[in-house]
């Protein structure tokens, strides 16, 4: 009886944390604003619990800036197509997305075309049993 009332006691403490895991973009990046950057891609860490992106992009005055995106978990990258090692360091990507409120390099992306040609989706589906995405 003691063991189960222990186990009742740390499931229950660990609600709280599992539930923050899941948490909303916007306090950090600006959901009503898009931004599309284009450079080369100078590296990509596809590990939990968002796969990041980092961007060299080329500015006005012939220097560079280098931006980093966070994304999706690496499942739900997946989901979109795509794949670890599916974007080789150097390729030309161009992202779309929802850039930081703070004013910094950072982005949120909804889209990336590689190389002028594939182009993935990162937005979220509807499911089926909720076809207009409504919760």
């Amino acid at each position: 009886m003691r063991i189960i009332v222990l186990l009742a006691i740390a499931t229950v403490s660990a609600a709280p944390s599992a539930a923050l895991a899941h948490h909303s973009i916007a306090p950090i990046y600006d959901t009503a604003a898009t931004a599309t950057i284009t450079g080369r891609l100078t590296k990509v860490e596809f590990v939990a619990p968002h796969v990041r992106f980092e961007v060299r992009v080329s500015d006005e005055n012939g220097g560079s800036e280098l931006w980093k995106l966070e994304s999706r978990s690496p499942n739900g990258m997946e989901r979109a197509g795509l794949t670890a090692g599916a974007l080789p360091i150097g390729s030309t990507v161009e992202f779309t997305g929802s850039p930081g409120r703070d004013g910094s390099r950072t982005m949120w992306p909804s889209f990336l075309k590689v190389d002028g040609a594939k182009t993935y989706d990162f937005r979220r589906r509807p499911s089926p049993a909720t076809p207009d995405g409504a919760r």
